[in-house]
């Protein structure tokens, strides 16, 4: 929900890791793409999207199906940025997965437990900029069953699971790995040999 904007970052550098990626994805796969994200629940800035298999603790491209249709509305309505577009026409979010089958995930007056630890910052907020944001109700416990997963983002005014609850892995399309950041987080840059490398490991994953 909080918007970042890096107009001035849009230099030579970035100009020649999109090159990267293109030519990346004209020689080793039709399915690598690139997207670049500007919220703060993930680390903004440049990352590379091929589809893979969904493990807890990867980053993926996010595209909620219209069962969620009242989400996806909410986040229209605070004015989230989405991290590009999905094939449904609704918008793309760039989310960590925390949870899979078999995870037990609690919602606390603390926040969200994933097999009893907390996240942090992952208590819902009711209200945001006047809109009724609907986290999900304290006290609702749930062991993931097969194809079920949990999504995280970072900072307590990320719009997640939290919210929309649990996700199937055809509403996870794409793997997000970071080639370049902006942000206080990190100076995270990736080097044109180890972008090749990357590509080639995303077409291997990805077929």
């Amino acid at each position: 929900m909080q918007q970042l904007r890096f107009i001035r970052y849009l230099s030579l550098p970035i100009l020649y890791i999109v090159v990267l990626i293109l030519v990346a994805q004209f020689f080793l796969s039709k399915t690598i793409h690139y997207t670049f994200n500007s919220t703060a629940s993930e680390e903004p800035g440049y990352y590379l999207l091929y589809p893979a298999a969904v493990k807890a603790g990867n980053i993926y491209q996010i595209c909620l199906n219209n069962t969620k249709q009242e989400y996806i509305n909410i986040m229209i309505k605070i004015g989230l940025h989405p991290s590009g577009n999905c094939k449904n026409g609704n918008m793309a979010l760039l989310k960590t997965v925390v949870a899979g089958p078999g995870d037990l995930v609690q919602i606390t007056a603390s926040g969200v437990l994933v097999n009893h630890k907390l996240l942090p910052d992952s208590k819902g907020i009711d209200i945001y900029k006047n809109i009724k944001l609907k986290p999900l109700p304290i006290g609702l416990s749930r062991t993931l069953k097969n194809d079920e997963y949990w999504l995280y983002g970072h900072g307590r005014t990320s719009y997640d699971s939290r919210y929309f609850g649990i996700v199937n892995s055809n509403e996870i399309p794409q793997k997000a790995v970071l080639i370049k950041s902006f942000s206080s987080w990190g100076t995270t840059t990736v080097s044109s040999s180890r972008l090749v490398q990357m590509s080639k490991v995303a077409n291997s994953e990805s077929k």
